[in-house]
């Protein structure tokens, strides 16, 4: 079964097939299928989204003017735009497919996900993604592993911008995402109030980002799963000052869970920057491809 839409984003017009036998994945409000670009012969994920209202349509336009506004950064690490549509059921985002499917995913394989090597590539691409994103004054309020693709040789890609925020157009106080991966001030936020917390920010970004290079290290579907309510939660994290356990040396680098205790930090203001973690990550890099050779 296929159903043909025409896409369309300015200044182009393009048009799609959506396979709808071939699912990728499924959320709350839809589900992803493979398509193809008709203009371009690309292989494309199609977002589609059902039983919309005015509100949900203003939702999905902006997670749409997001991604096309990254797409003009050129990042190989930010899932690339290719279009939206809708009929009197549904909207319809295309984008860029992602033929390793997800890094929780991945994350299950433990032939693969083992390899400090992978898992090094893939927290720099990660890192790499936030960096433009942050440039372009957006927040992305999710970063866990089931919102990073994989395309070919492992590139990660980060997607899923639908609780994105632009930084001086939104309400940054209005708290969404995963708790798990939230920050000590957006717990606040979010279960207490903002008089106590703080807003989505870059810092907050990056202390997700903390949480999911623990989750590639670890091959854990998720962090601070001890805690079985929001409660135990916020206690647990701000209270208490609970953080996961980082792998010693020689399974994660000195240097690495030095960046990662910082991405934790209570205090946002001294959580690290995107690009201090791209050039910190770039130097474990190569301090481990030297210690390699050197074995070799």
């Amino acid at each position: 079964m296929q159903n043909r839409f025409i896409f369309f984003t300015e200044p182009r017009t393009n048009t799609f097939t959506t396979d709808l036998n071939q699912p990728l994945g499924k959320g709350v409000q839809g589900r992803v299928y493979k398509g193809v670009n008709n203009d371009t012969r690309e292989i494309v994920a199609i977002k589609r989204i059902f039983a919309m209202d005015s509100v949900g349509i203003q939702k999905c336009m902006k997670e749409a003017q997001i991604m096309e506004c990254l797409s003009q950064t050129y990042s190989i690490n930010i899932i690339k735009y290719h279009g939206v549509a809708r009929d009197q059921f549904t909207f319809s985002i295309a984008m860029e497919y992602a033929s390793r499917s997800s890094l929780d995913v991945w994350l299950k394989d433990k032939t693969q996900s083992t390899m400090k090597d992978k898992q090094l590539f893939i927290m720099l691409g990660v890192a790499s993604g936030l960096f433009y994103m942050h440039a372009e004054k957006i927040l992305h309020c999710d970063i866990k592993p089931a919102n990073i693709m994989l395309g070919r040789d492992l590139q990660p890609k980060i997607g899923d911008f639908g609780l994105s925020k632009r930084i001086g157009v939104e309400d940054l106080s209005r708290i969404a995402g995963t708790p798990y991966y939230f920050s000590p001030e957006l717990l606040l936020t979010g279960f207490c109030s903002p008089l106590y917390g703080g807003l989505h920010s870059e810092a907050s970004d990056m202390y997700s980002f903390g949480l999911l290079c623990w989750c590639i290290l670890t091959q854990s579907a998720s962090p601070n799963t001890k805690f079985k309510n929001p409660a135990d939660l916020l206690y647990g994290v701000v209270r208490d000052g609970y953080r996961e356990t980082i792998p010693a040396e020689p399974h994660c680098p000195n240097k690495l869970s030095n960046l990662i205790q910082l991405s934790w930090w209570h205090d946002p203001q001294f959580r690290p920057k995107a690009i201090k973690a791209v050039e910190v990550i770039e130097e474990v890099i190569r301090e481990e491809s030297g210690a390699s050779h050197k074995l070799n």
